[in-house]
C-alpha cells in the first residue's frame, strides 16, 4: 500500500510511518522518554466488541518470519513497489482461463 492513496470515496489517506517498524517507533519512544499509546487506543477497544485478534496474530507471525530471515522485511516492502493499484483490483485480471 503506497504511503499517500486516493480512496474510492474520494478521500486521500496519508500513512506517512507505513515503512517505519514497529519497534523503531518503540525505541523512538523510549530515547526520548515518550509514553507509546498501546491497543486501548483502538477504537474497537471503546466499543463492546470482541477484542481485535487479526492484528496481534499477524504481529506473532511476522516476528517468526522474521527468525527464520532476517531480511523478511526488506523482501515484502521490495515486493510491494511491484504491484501496480491502478491493475492489481481490476477484477478482469483475474478472468483467466489457463490457470
Amino acid at each position: 500500500m503506497a504511503p499517500i492513496y486516493k480512496t474510492e470515496r474520494g478521500f486521500h489517506l496519508i500513512r506517512p510511518l507505513i515503512e517505519v517498524r514497529e519497534k523503531q517507533l518503540r525505541a523512538f519512544a523510549d530515547d526520548n522518554n515518550l509514553q507509546p499509546i498501546g491497543d486501548e487506543a483502538c477504537p474497537a477497544m471503546l466499543k463492546d466488541v470482541k477484542m481485535p485478534y487479526a492484528r496481534a496474530n499477524m504481529k506473532v507471525w511476522l516476528e517468526d518470519l522474521e527468525k527464520g530471515n532476517s531480511n523478511v522485511f526488506k523482501m515484502i516492502s521490495a515486493s510491494f513497489k511491484h504491484i501496480h493499484d491502478e491493475t492489481f483490483l481490476d477484477p478482469t485480471r483475474w478472468n483467466r482461463d489457463d490457470i
